[in-house]
C-alpha cells in the first residue's frame, strides 16, 4: 500500500500536518470497498492510500496530526518505537500495524475506522 506521506530511515518528528486522501469509506457504501466473501483476509478490501506510513527502521514521533485515508496510519516499521500524541487518525482503518515488530504508544488520540479502529497483521 502506498501513502501520501512516507516516514522512513529514522524519521524524527512529524508535527502539525493534516493529510486527507481521496476515498469514501462510509458504512452505506461498504459493498463498494469490502468483498465480504474474502474476509478475514486483508485482500477483501479495495485499494487505497494510507495518509501516513512508517517504513523500514523509522522510529517516528507524530504530534498533532490529522489523517484520513484508507488507513490513517500504516505501520510497516521493522523496529517499532512509534509514538503518536494528540492526533486524529481515521479511515477504513484508523491504524493498521501491518508488521508486528515492536511497540507503539498513543496518547490523547482519536482513532476510529469505518471497519475497525486498529488492526494488527503479521507478514
Amino acid at each position: 500500500m502506498t501513502a501520501a506521506f512516507d516516514c522512513s530511515h529514522r524519521t524524527g518528528v512529524v508535527e502539525g500536518f493534516k493529510v486527507f486522501t481521496n476515498g469514501s469509506y462510509s458504512i452505506a457504501s461498504m459493498a463498494t470497498w469490502c468483498n465480504q466473501a474474502l474476509l478475514p483476509s486483508y485482500s477483501a478490501f479495495s485499494a487505497g492510500l494510507a495518509a501516513f506510513r512508517t517504513v523500514g527502521d523509522a522510529k517516528t514521533v507524530f504530534r498533532n496530526v490529522s489523517a484520513s485515508g484508507k488507513v490513517g496510519l500504516l505501520i510497516d516499521s521493522e523496529d517499532g518505537h512509534i509514538s503518536v500524541y494528540d492526533s486524529a487518525l481515521t479511515g477504513m482503518f484508523g491504524v493498521y500495524q501491518r508488521i508486528s515488530s515492536g511497540d507503539m504508544f498513543f496518547q490523547g488520540c482519536g482513532i476510529n475506522g469505518t471497519f475497525a479502529g486498529i488492526i494488527f497483521g503479521d507478514l
